[in-house]
């Protein structure tokens, strides 16, 4: 009989990075998901998927009933480990399954290059392993596999020509998609889009969520459901985005040119600032153009660019099989 292992996350990049490193999992265990957006369970079709409850640090009370209805999942499943990738939901869970003698393993995101999360960091007070994703942040207790972006990345192949779609443009116009995640508006880059945007022979398509800034000459989008959100993604010549995770994985295993402009702590965009080291990271590899004021951003989008590199499907191999063998033992 096969081992069972729950796999959880929240929407957006802890998601993304998630299913990089366990969707290979499922050829040796039976694989259960949990995320926080009911449409995810069509990005894994065919398994077993449960929902869980959504929550920030606002809102933090959300935290018990959540507790209560996954020690429910979990008691009803059963399964012999529990993997997350974060954030708040799945602390949440991997505490329930340490409650019911599960075996536990937090993999902190990629985007906290200079030290553990807070959520790792108090994972790390429970769980049966914690796996930072940067090799000068192990220790005797953190432990280091690999990563999520797999195998060294690699110039897309054929030289630099970008991804190209036989799917209409977006909204049968232009093709430069503006992503700013699943959690905060991010008006100071809408508005510096909105000034660039007539300078530009192509339309801008913007998901703002509940920005309080009003484009006057960007096409703006609602929040995408993740199972529309890839056709999106396909259909654009350039991504520009915030720093977040699970756009820059897109973009990579797309080979789609790719233009970060990453949030400010300091001016409320965040609650920490972590994203600033997220592009620090991302410009040093080179692995997307990265801006941080108006004048880049406009000198980028008025350039002809092309992606720089790519990646595969999956995690590092190492991080894989370092998990295989830990859920085995």
């Amino acid at each position: 009989m096969r081992r069972k292992v729950l796999a959880v996350a929240s929407i957006g990049g802890h998601w993304v990075q998630l299913l990089r490193i366990v969707r290979p999992l499922e050829e040796h265990y039976e694989m259960l998901y949990m995320c926080t957006h009911p449409k995810c369970a069509t990005i894994v079709e065919g398994k077993k998927y449960y929902l869980a409850t959504d929550f920030s640090r606002s809102d933090a009370w959300k935290m018990i009933p959540a507790l209560f209805r996954q020690l429910k999942y979990i008691w009803k499943e059963k399964p012999d480990a529990i993997i997350t990738t974060g954030a708040g939901p799945g602390l949440i869970c991997v505490f329930a399954g340490w409650l019911l003698r599960r075996k536990t393993i937090w993999i902190d995101s990629i985007a906290n290059v200079n030290h553990l999360s807070l959520s790792g960091r108090i994972a790390a007070l429970f769980v049966s392993r914690v796996y930072t994703q940067w090799q000068h942040l192990a220790t005797d207790k953190i432990h280091y596999a690999g990563d999520i972006f797999g195998e060294a990345p690699q110039p897309p192949e054929g030289g630099v020509e970008p991804h190209s779609e036989t799917a209409p443009p977006l909204g049968g116009g232009g093709g430069l998609f503006v992503t700013i995640g699943t959690q905060l508006p991010f008006d100071r880059l809408i508005e510096m889009l909105d000034r660039i945007a007539p300078e530009l022979d192509e339309e801008i398509y913007a998901q703002i969520l509940k920005g309080k800034y009003k484009p006057k000459y960007i096409k703006t989008l609602d929040f995408i459901e993740p199972d529309a959100f890839e056709d999106v993604f396909v259909q654009a010549r350039l991504i520009v985005a915030h720093a977040g995770m699970g756009t820059i994985l897109s973009a990579l295993l797309r080979s789609k040119p790719l233009i970060i402009f990453p949030r400010i702590a300091a001016l409320g965009e965040h609650r920490n600032e972590h994203q600033s080291a997220t592009a620090q990271m991302i410009k040093e590899k080179n692995y997307a153009y990265v801006a941080t004021n108006e004048e880049e951003l406009r000198e980028l989008l008025h350039k002809d660019l092309r992606p720089l590199k790519t990646i595969g499907e999956f995690a590092s191999e190492s991080l894989i099989k370092s998990l295989e063998d830990f859920i085995d033992s």
